[in-house]
């Protein structure tokens, strides 16, 4: 029985071997081409982000005439600039012409910006000043610099970084006319408080007064 079992045994152990893969000491190389599809490497496909451009939402102040007045007032509209600019770089943009069709303002606004060149803009300790560059012969006109002072002042404190602006024209600080004064300050949005049209919220605060009024009793009217 024992010679039964190991005789089996070797001969399952020739039989492994003989179904086993012959081994070659020269292996070749199969070309991919060769392989069965599903051996084969498929491509490696890499697809590149799509790059998301970040912006933020600037308010630019342009002017509409004011019905019935020689007085002009402010318009903000609101788009979304890059975020990368500078305020410089944001605020350049005011001086080309057709600014108003590029970020879709109302045609009857105006842009009196684009009469001048805005060759700087530096902030130190929250004043803003604005270097400008005459695109006409002659000295400024006075209405037309009180404008363009009102659209980059509202403009400008806007942001942030900004409470008030100095102006520099044509390469000397320029005394700049506000709604009552021309002065050397840097001016605010209570300088052109007059081009500023929305009305004024008010709050009123009305006392009540409760009133008691005593009404008698059924045995008090049968008494009388």
């Amino acid at each position: 029985m024992r010679r039964c079992i190991s005789t089996l045994v070797v001969g399952l152990a020739a039989l492994a071997v003989g179904c086993s893969l012959p081994t070659d000491d020269n292996a070749q190389l199969i070309a991919e081409a060769d392989l069965a599809p599903s051996l084969q490497d498929s491509p490696t496909t890499t697809t590149e982000p799509t790059p998301v451009a970040q912006t933020r939402e600037f308010a630019y102040f342009l002017l509409e005439p004011k019905p019935g007045s020689e007085q002009r007032v402010v318009r903000q509209i609101v788009v979304p600039v890059q975020t990368a600019w500078s305020l410089f770089e944001t605020v350049e943009r005011m001086e080309v012409d057709g600014f108003k069709e590029t970020i879709g303002a109302d045609p009857a606004w105006i842009n009196t910006v684009n009469q001048y060149d805005i060759v700087g803009l530096e902030v130190d300790d929250r004043v803003a000043t604005v270097f400008l560059e005459s695109l006409g012969s002659g000295p400024p006109d006075v209405q037309a610099l009180r404008d363009v002072a009102a659209q980059l002042v509202w403009t400008l404190t806007g942001d942030v970084d900004v409470d008030s602006v100095l102006f520099d024209v044509d390469g000397a600080p320029q005394s700049i006319p506000t709604s009552a004064e021309s002065v050397d300050r840097p001016v605010d949005t209570d300088d052109y408080a007059t081009y500023n049209d929305e009305p004024t919220t008010t709050t009123t605060s009305t006392s009540s007064t409760t009133t008691t009024t005593t009404v008698p009793s059924e045995d008090a009217s049968e008494d009388s």
